[in-house]
């Protein structure tokens, strides 16, 4: 009886360590492309629950926007501009929260997107909703 437990432990064991994700490859998410000020970056993807072809997937990831910043360029940009988000898949809902930096409150904002007046590090977190899921996006401003 316990050498067919090892066994039994072994085989799951092996079983679950080779299987790769059942759901959709990171690179299927939509896109989050940011433009502000003549300057274009793509959004880092942070927690997201997707589904499509019928298989499901979800990732935690840190909500703290200044996490990402080794992953994702800074762009730099004056006080007061507006804040163009292009998603490669137009969500039906999407709200934006902005901190920042050494900050930890942030205001949250559904309509349009402004470089706050005060100068400064500011770490953008966008949620957006698709019928096959969310996904949460970062980006960082330095506003001069």
């Amino acid at each position: 009886m316990g050498k067919m437990m090892a066994a039994l432990l072994a085989v799951l064991c092996l079983s679950a360590c080779s299987l790769e994700s059942a759901g959709p490859p990171e690179q299927d998410l939509p896109e989050l492309t940011v433009k502000l000020d003549g300057e274009v970056e793509t959004a880092v993807h942070g927690s997201y629950c997707w589904t499509e072809g019928g298989t499901s997937a979800c990732a935690d990831a840190s909500g703290n926007p200044f996490d990402y910043e080794p992953f994702s360029g800074m762009i730099s940009a004056p006080t007061g501009t507006k804040v163009e988000l292009l998603f490669s898949l137009p969500p039906q809902s999407s709200r934006v929260s902005v901190q920042l930096e050494d900050d930890l409150d942030s205001s949250v904002s559904s309509g349009p997107v402004r470089i706050p007046d005060a100068p400064g590090r500011y770490g953008y977190t966008v949620f957006a909703e698709w019928p096959q899921g969310d996904v949460s996006y970062f980006f960082i401003v330095e506003a001069e």
